[in-house]
């Protein structure tokens, strides 16, 4: 490692705690989509992470692209944020980090160690958490216990941490008097957790055109705990939401005198599950998990008390398939089930699919920005990384769909996570944070 690269990581490691309270700020502030209950969109944490780049003294330009989303309540705004840093020649490719904003529920907070919207520094135990105070960080510095240390919340793993090393990275750069050779983009998305990402990075990609094919496209938004593995490929995605309506009546007056919505649509997620794992069995090792997945997630019943036979269900299936496999085939199964369904039981059944995406082109494992992000990997962290393709849906598989110039799109998604987003105790570990940071910064040298 030459003197510049070790200057830039030094100085990385000396902004540890300023990076903490940047994710502590950060996450203090809900960003949920109008689709959550109780969600009111980016905006205020948009606001927030705007006076962070402000504040970082290094971006030549601050954009918004901002969508207006109608919902039933009254206009939304979904917030787009794009940052830039010109480089020396601003005809090279331009390499972008992109994070997104939003996140999902916190869930039971009575489940949660600590509170979710204040950021707690805690270490990590087989048994559980040893809340540390931040002002003592510095005692764990070089030690054995630092890689026990995490900081937890909601979204601090997804997808808050990368976003702000992002930023860290810069601002090492140009403590070091180091200008970039192509101009360095970084990007905060609404709109990416509940999947379709229209005020997202589809906006960006489809209306805005930001991205250009020979640009350096990184999305830190998947990996796992040894920063090892390099994601070019996701899966189609399918979710079916399965409104059953029968009819509401007391549980002690007999089957005549109601029609359980709730039996009928446990009957049916039953059968449709098992359907669906009998068929689609293949495998496909550059995958993680090597097979498609169906879920049955969300669910609502319309029933006062425990002693009402509930009149409406509804039901959603979360399915993410190999992109072997067409997803309408699917969707025809599942509408055809539902029919079955009413005329045995003289109930409506209403199938709907919310999502409805299809697996992007694979990613080359030969193209500039892979090969570069595995040089930086190697370089920080001592480790040659593996191709992989998850189920997780990101901003990638959006942006891998377009064709720009008769060109698709390289995207590569890289980041160190502890696998605890969307969990009750989100974590990030600090160990983590400087790591993928310190990629950044050598992806922005290189």
């Amino acid at each position: 490692m030459d003197d510049k690269t070790k200057n830039v990581n030094k100085t990385i490691d000396a902004s540890l705690s300023d990076m903490l309270s940047d994710i502590g700020e950060i996450i203090a502030v809900p960003a949920m989509a109008p689709s959550f209950e109780g969600g009111e969109g980016e905006l205020e944490r948009s606001q927030v992470i705007g006076k962070i780049l402000k504040k970082s003294n290094v971006f030549d330009s601050i954009k918004h692209y901002d969508v207006i989303q109608s919902t039933e309540t009254g206009d939304i705004v979904r917030p787009n944020l794009v940052a830039m840093v010109n480089g020396v020649d601003s005809t090279l490719p331009t390499t972008w980090i992109i994070t997104h904003m939003d996140e999902v529920p916190t869930g039971n907070l009575k489940l949660w160690y600590s509170n979710p919207r204040k950021l707690t520094l805690a270490i990590e135990e087989d048994f559980g958490f040893q809340t540390v105070s931040i002002d003592d960080l510095d005692k764990y510095i070089g030690t054995s216990e630092f890689d026990k240390l995490v900081v937890i919340g909601r979204s601090v793993d997804d997808d808050v941490k990368p976003g702000v090393g992002a930023v860290y990275a810069l601002k090492a750069l140009k403590a070091k008097g180091i200008v970039p050779n192509g101009n360095i983009g970084l990007v905060f998305v609404s709109d990416e957790e509940t999947g379709g990402s229209e005020y997202g990075i589809r906006h960006l990609a489809e209306k805005i055109r930001l991205f250009k094919p020979e640009d350096l496209i990184i999305v830190p938004d998947d990996g796992n705990e040894t920063g090892d593995v390099i994601e070019i490929a996701e899966k189609s995605r399918l979710v079916i939401k399965v409104t059953t309506e029968g009819k509401q009546g007391h549980s002690a007056n007999g089957y005549d005198d109601s029609k359980n919505a709730s039996e009928v649509a446990s009957r049916y997620q039953i059968e449709f599950v098992d359907w669906f794992r009998e068929k689609y069995k293949a495998r496909n090792k550059l995958f993680e998990p090597s097979y498609s997945t169906i879920q049955p997630t969300q669910r609502h019943i319309e029933s006062g008390s425990a002693n009402t036979v509930p009149g409406v269900d509804i039901s959603f299936i979360d399915m993410r398939l190999l992109p072997k496999y067409n997803i309408d085939d699917v969707l025809d199964y599942a509408k055809n089930l539902a029919d079955k369904y009413q005329d045995q039981s003289e109930i409506k059944m209403i199938i709907e699919n919310p999502v409805h995406t299809l697996a992007p082109p694979e990613t080359s494992s030969k193209c500039e920005v892979v090969t570069k992000l595995i040089d930086a990997i190697q370089a920080v962290r001592g480790v040659k990384p593996k191709m992989i393709g998850i189920g997780g849906e990101t901003c990638a598989n959006h942006l891998r769909k377009i064709k720009i110039q008769g060109k698709y799109l390289n995207v590569a998604v890289y980041c160190s996570i502890t696998g605890t987003e969307h969990k009750i105790n989100e974590r990030a570990k600090l160990a983590h944070i400087l790591y993928d940071t310190k990629v950044f910064a050598h992806m922005f040298m290189n």
